[in-house]
């Protein structure tokens, strides 16, 4: 593990996860460094699905090495100059909504008929399984429900995110790249749709958090996923129908973003996951 001099660089943001930094003498780079409480494990994960993801050709900020300050611990990944998120796009640039969903699900597509290495990433069966059975917060007979609706899902080859929403790809000079890639694995194409719905579905009860977390407002988030479904299943495609057919994804997410939190989603006067699984 290289050690580093943080003199050297600028920090640019931070979240729950990590704080990102730019060099600044460098501009090709950029470093993602840890919470204390991300284990070393998922750090060298993290950086073993990056390294994977790019050398499957997908579009992903090339990967660099682990480093270290002599406290915290990072990733060195090449810089997107210009990079914004499509989830900030669709807050700035609301007269584009239909137009960044189109490319949204450009890039979507192209992830999901992009068969997986499976000598590197694991079976979203067996990924999302144990998350479920992890759950702290919700009762054995509403995991056994959601564990038996995803195993009994089709199995497939093809790459999954894992955690795609809209500000999981990043754009810059019109090309788009997937980033945070520590739940990437392989299966059936649809369970990727569950963390966006379950954020439509389960922000609208907390919107102000919305907004401050992905930098645009929810009728801007949903006019952007009305449109993108278009794009991705057909521009026939019945809403109603289609997110109904979405709803099991949306219970399995939903129990597998309260396990890596470690925060239940909060109740709302119809819980999600109640209400697809019990």
């Amino acid at each position: 593990m290289k050690l580093i001099d943080l003199n050297d660089w600028t920090q640019t943001g931070g979240g729950a996860v990590g704080t990102s930094y730019f060099h600044k003498t460098d501009p090709t780079l950029m470093l993602k460094f840890m919470s204390a409480d991300v284990s070393m494990e998922q750090i060298e994960k993290e950086l073993a699905h990056s390294r994977g993801v790019y050398n499957m050709g997908l579009p992903t900020p090339k990967p660099g090495e682990l480093v270290t300050d002599g406290q915290r611990r990072g990733l060195v990944f090449e810089r997107i100059l210009g990079k914004r998120s499509f989830a900030k796009m669709i807050g700035e640039e609301p007269e584009n909504i239909d137009t960044l969903a189109r490319q949204f699900a450009e890039v979507t597509k192209l992830l999901h008929s992009t068969p997986c290495d499976k000598t590197v990433f694991p079976n979203v069966k067996d990924c999302f399984g144990k998350m479920i059975r992890d759950n702290k917060f919700r009762s054995d007979s509403i995991k056994e429900k959601a564990l038996n609706m995803l195993n009994a899902m089709p199995d497939a080859d093809t790459c999954l995110h894992g955690d795609l929403h809209f500000g999981n790809i990043i754009q810059a000079d019109g090309k788009s790249y997937l980033i945070d890639l520590l739940d990437f694995c392989y299966g059936y194409p649809l369970l990727d749709f569950g963390a966006i719905l379950s954020l439509l579905q389960v922000m609208k009860y907390m919107e102000p958090i919305f907004v401050r977390e992905y930098h645009c407002s929810l009728t801007q988030a949903a006019q952007f996923w009305h449109t993108f479904q278009k794009a991705y299943f057909g521009e026939d495609t019945n809403i109603a129908e289609n997110e109904e057919m979405l709803r099991p994804y949306v219970a399995i997410k939903t129990l597998c973003m309260e396990t890596e939190s470690g925060v239940k989603i909060p109740d709302t006067p119809a819980d999600i996951v109640y209400s697809i699984l019990a």
